[in-house]
């Protein structure tokens, strides 16, 4: 900000918000020029930028206006705020099929103070053909730093599988609660008739609450350690015959 004069700061306030901006708009519209010119560059830059992690961080801090506009009593900031992401369409990010023709709108759930916390659990199960075989318990806080939140991995009788996919396993893994047979029960329900899917969910003060179903963890993009847990997931997809 230099000597603190009036022209300095005006200088290093607009630095920082050119900045900013680049920040935020360059990797979309260069991700965009690039597949124009070639689908396979795109999605070789694509993994490299990392861009779904962007995307998600930028959701999770305009999530966070809405919340505090919200709490401050503005509702017409929250208001823009949504309907700035009504205008979004998120099959561009990772050309997710579902996304591209689906019209946007809000869902307003029940607000639990518990999660988006250090210590907030969520359980992350994903079922081929109905049935669950992988078993995550994620610690931390979802869309962050990677050394801020922790995914354990179990099979379906709950033993331990040492593998990581980006969030590392914790130093003190996280214990399947009682509750989650009841969980794989749910979750099953859920995805019967589905080649794979993940189904998310929650447990609050020994309560279960649904997440989210999740059909491309990830869009695909995911790089295994070690790298041959990649190839046995893959296994136990069993695709539907064409008829």
């Amino acid at each position: 900000l230099g000597n603190g004069n009036k022209k300095d700061i005006m200088r290093g306030a607009l630095t920082v918000v050119i900045v900013a901006a680049i920040s935020t708009f360059v990797p979309a519209v260069l991700l965009f020029l690039i597949w124009k010119i070639h689908p396979i560059a795109y999605f070789i830059l694509d993994c490299i930028m990392c861009w779904q992690i962007v995307a998600a961080r930028q959701l999770a801090r305009e999530s966070g206006r809405v919340e505090k506009a919200l709490k401050n009593g503005d509702v017409e900031a929250a208001r823009k705020t949504l309907n700035k992401h009504l205008k979004i369409n998120y099959y561009w990010g990772k050309r997710e099929w579902p996304y591209k023709n689906v019209k946007p709108r809000i869902i307003a759930e029940k607000y639990i103070d518990s999660l988006g916390k250090p210590e907030s659990i969520e359980y992350k199960l994903t079922c081929f053909n109905g049935v669950a075989k992988l078993i995550t318990i994620c610690k931390g806080i979802a869309h962050t730093d990677f050394d801020k939140r922790t995914n354990d991995h179990y099979d379906r009788d709950l033993n331990p599988l040492k593998w990581y996919a980006y969030y590392k396993n914790s130093p003190v893994p996280v214990q399947p609660p009682k509750e989650i047979h009841e969980i794989i029960a749910l979750s099953e329900k859920l995805a019967a008739g589905i080649p794979q899917v993940r189904v998310d969910s929650y447990l609050i003060d020994n309560k279960i609450y649904f997440g989210e179903m999740t059909f491309y963890t990830w869009a695909g993009f995911i790089r295994f350690n070690p790298p041959e847990w990649d190839e046995i997931l893959g296994s136990w997809i069993e695709l539907p015959k064409l008829k």
